[in-house]
């Protein structure tokens, strides 16, 4: 992929081609987002329902019921936290390549504009 100050050479094809790659990239990024979401989600439960077992099985004071949740539940907790930030790195991967799509839209319609005011609108166009 190339970046910014690349497109203003690029050709047209070249253009298209890039749209095409990121567009491919753009839903592969958003089925690993659903899958992560997803993956969270499941996680997220699985830990709050045995954070909630575990400490109504606890005695002594609020904070030791709380010390021996979190001792009891860690795994569940790290896997949980884990999901959590693959999910929101796999949000920021979607949102990057949206950005990088603009651009290279943005770009392109540049080019066509630049194209029209040297040559006349396209044959269609005129009439």
């Amino acid at each position: 992929m190339k970046t910014t100050e690349m497109f203003e050479n690029a050709l047209p094809g070249e253009l298209n081609e890039d749209l095409r790659t990121l567009r491919s990239q753009l839903m592969d990024a958003q089925q690993q987002l659903e899958a992560g979401v997803r993956r969270f989600a499941r996680g997220e439960h699985a830990y709050r329902k045995k954070r909630a077992s575990v400490y109504l099985g606890t005695r002594g004071t609020v904070d030791e019921r709380k010390a021996a949740t979190d001792l009891s539940c860690e795994k569940e907790m790290l896997e949980a936290h884990i999901s959590e930030g693959l999910m929101k790195a796999a949000l920021e991967n979607v949102r990057n390549l949206r950005t990088m799509l603009s651009t290279i839209q943005t770009e392109a319609h540049n080019r066509r504009a630049e194209l029209q005011l040297a040559y006349g609108p396209e044959p269609e166009e005129r009439d």
